[in-house]
């Protein structure tokens, strides 16, 4: 589907779906065969594909690499705009605004801390204000 040659583009759309179905666009297929292009392309079954176009966020960093390297899309552009409709869902269009999304890491540790629970969370806050403190030996600790 790529030429070596061509430009990678950067993906047009507000959800992941709409940016994969817009790739999808110049090849003429109809909704259903949406579906079974991007499993071809991809290698993933039918119903996983089926399921991405009708906007279940079930996409991982493989699959990902795979379609946007066949769609000659960025693949680091498509991630964040996954991550970023599924921050939209976690908390809100509105406070998902506020957030810093374009930056990747940030986007990625939200989605692992919403899966963290109380001792494991606070875990993670001892771990990083104790990296804070080696990166800072003099900065005032924000240990409560």
């Amino acid at each position: 589907m790529t030429m070596m040659n061509e430009k990678v583009q950067q993906p047009e759309g507000r959800t992941y779906s709409e940016a994969i179905t817009r790739a999808l666009a110049p090849y003429g297929h109809e909704a259903q065969s949406l579906a079974s292009l991007m499993a071809g392309l991809t290698g993933f079954s039918y119903e996983h594909c089926r399921k991405i176009l009708s906007g279940r966020l079930n996409v991982s960093r493989q699959f990902n690499m795979r379609l946007a390297g066949m769609l000659n899309l960025d693949a680091d552009g498509l991630w964040a705009l996954l991550q970023r409709e599924r921050v939209e869902r976690m908390v809100g269009r509105e406070q998902a605004e506020g957030l810093k999304t374009h930056d990747h890491d940030a986007l990625d540790l939200l989605m692992v801390w919403q899966q963290l629970q109380g001792d494991d969370r606070r875990a993670v806050l001892r771990v990083a204000r104790g990296l804070l403190a080696l990166a800072d030996p003099h900065a005032e600790s924000a240990d409560p």
